[in-house]
């Protein structure tokens, strides 16, 4: 077999490589030819050194005050509200007589016209309750945010109490029907739980949600703060791989994003919390 020619292979490799070439320019579309996808970037692991941390500390009780501040007050702040309820009722009968005689027909018309008036007013006391915070969520969102945020908590291992819960059950256990709610509230605080953590959201229109995260843990015992952050809770998705694509400005590089849920903020605020608290777990436990 006789060698081809120098000058015959060149041509050969450029016609190759032109018409690979020619195959990838297509506007607006990824190229023909694309490296082998790589898997999405992996979300570090904060669930598995937080469950060695927390059962290293005895995995102490630890009660949520979600969207409820453990404020300063020690009574609870109430209202007389006054109603008064105004009803008026009008009723008319009316009737219609003729008669025929020889001066011609005639029309006789009674009527009754009756009013009453009813007047009720009402007093009640209402509880306003400062440290109760509102959000914008809607129902929806603001139960998927809650639980998503527990749920992730709870996946670590975590022995997480619920406040309502805690206040209802130390009510019925002590007897305590005439005393004041927040002395009831105190006493569930210090009969149930080993740590306080409370999660108050905070209006901010540059957080996923509209509002961001204020978030306190607290011992219960000594009464020192374990931490104290402020979080948007930006959820940590995969990164998928970027891509580059052909248009008539040339190639343009594209990476593709995930787009957030309400459950991603849930989860990504729960991540943040055992951040913050699994370094300091051990000695919140010991004070």
């Amino acid at each position: 077999m006789k060698p081809i020619p120098f000058v015959a292979a060149t041509l050969l490799m450029h016609l190759t490589l032109q018409s690979a070439t020619l195959a990838q320019w297509r506007d607006d579309q990824q190229p023909v030819v694309t490296p082998a996808p790589t898997r999405p970037s992996p979300i570090p692991d904060v669930v598995g050194p937080f469950k060695s941390q927390y059962q290293a500390a005895g995995e102490p009780r630890i009660l949520l005050f979600w969207n409820v501040s453990f404020d300063d007050a020690t009574e609870t702040n109430r209202q007389n509200v006054d109603v008064t309820k105004r009803t008026s009722t009008d009723s008319a009968t009316g009737i219609d007589k003729q008669t025929n005689g020889p001066a011609g027909n005639a029309t006789l018309h009674e009527s009754d016209d009756k009013k009453s008036e009813t007047i009720e007013r009402v007093t009640s006391s209402r509880v306003v309750d400062p440290a109760k915070q509102a959000n914008s969520l809607s129902a929806r969102n603001a139960v998927e945010l809650e639980t998503a945020f527990r749920e992730h908590l709870q996946s670590a291992g975590i022995r997480l109490l619920n406040r309502s819960a805690s206040i209802r059950l130390t009510q019925a256990d002590k007897d305590r029907e005439r005393i004041d709610p927040k002395l009831i509230e105190a006493d569930a605080v210090l009969a149930k739980a080993d740590l306080l953590l409370e999660v108050v959201m905070v209006p901010d229109q540059s957080a996923p949600l509209g509002a961001g995260f204020k978030v306190t843990m607290t011992n219960i015992k000594s009464g020192a703060e374990v931490f104290s952050i402020y979080t948007v809770a930006l959820p940590e998705l995969p990164q998928l791989p970027s891509y580059y694509v052909v248009t008539n400005m040339g190639f343009e590089k594209r990476q593709p994003r995930i787009q957030a849920t309400v459950v991603d903020v849930g989860i990504a605020l729960a991540r943040q919390v055992m951040r913050s608290l699994g370094p300091q777990i051990g000695r919140a436990r010991e004070n």
